[in-house]
């Protein structure tokens, strides 16, 4: 082989390098201490989020550059998808602290002195008896300890 063939080679393999580390895809997983992780290979873990990353740009042959404008608009695009993901990781959160809320809320007004109490589709207000009463707070109790595990 000649030293021109070489080079090439070597930039046609670490094109294929990445792009079947991109196929395989990257995990996202929170340990128990709250730290974040991300790994090419899946965690032997029940909670992983699998990210769908941006296809790779195609690379660039060492003798041709990108410009400033393409390293520019580059730039800007992974800035907005790193956005999107954050503001969607950060609705997901606050839509999980809400239905904790509900939840820890709904357990409060079962475990209450007071009559609980439904209104049917007539409009009449149906007590429950205690029997019910139990059975409802022991699934409060269980929708808390799904909703709430933060």
């Amino acid at each position: 082989m000649s030293r021109v063939q070489l080079p090439a080679i070597a930039m046609a393999m670490l094109a294929l390098a990445a792009i079947s580390a991109q196929a395989e895809g990257v995990y996202k997983w929170v340990d128990d201490q709250g730290h974040v992780h991300f790994s090419d290979a899946a965690p032997d873990r029940t909670k992983i989020q699998k990210l769908d990353l941006p296809a790779a740009a195609a690379p660039v042959p060492a003798n041709q550059e990108r410009s400033w404008q393409e390293q520019s608009r580059l730039a800007s695009e992974r800035r907005t998808y790193a956005a999107q993901q954050e503001q969607a990781a950060a609705k997901q959160q606050r839509e999980a602290n809400n239905a904790c809320l509900r939840a820890r809320q709904n357990l409060d007004v079962l475990n209450r002195t007071r009559p609980v109490y439904s209104i049917s589709t007539q409009g009449e207000r149906q007590y429950l008896d205690d029997n019910e009463r139990q059975a409802r707070i022991a699934a409060a109790n269980q929708q808390v300890a799904t909703s709430c595990r933060n």
